[in-house]
């Protein structure tokens, strides 16, 4: 648990000096957190805890999605993924 809390608290930090002063405001729209994991679960209570604190954070509302099932497999492939890039 502890692992997973450390992993998406580095992925925050490690994205946030990586950000030019020059792009528009980030995030634009609320961001999902998707847990693999039933609700009411300890991934789930972190991920909400976590969530609670990165909303003022970050300016935007943080919503916890639970996508339990099929090993934790179901969650990634429900992720929308990154935008389309306009440049080709």
């Amino acid at each position: 648990m502890r692992i997973l809390l450390l992993a998406v608290t580095l992925a925050f930090a490690a994205g946030a000096p990586a950000q030019p002063a020059t792009e528009a405001k980030w995030p634009s729209r609320a961001i999902h957190l998707i847990v693999p994991f039933p609700p009411g679960s300890s991934p789930d209570l972190i991920a909400r805890v976590l969530s609670e604190k990165l909303a003022p954070a970050l300016g935007a509302p943080v919503i916890v999605e639970n996508r339990p099932g099929a090993a934790a497999t179901s969650a990634p492939r429900s992720s929308p993924g990154p935008p389309p890039t306009a440049t080709r």
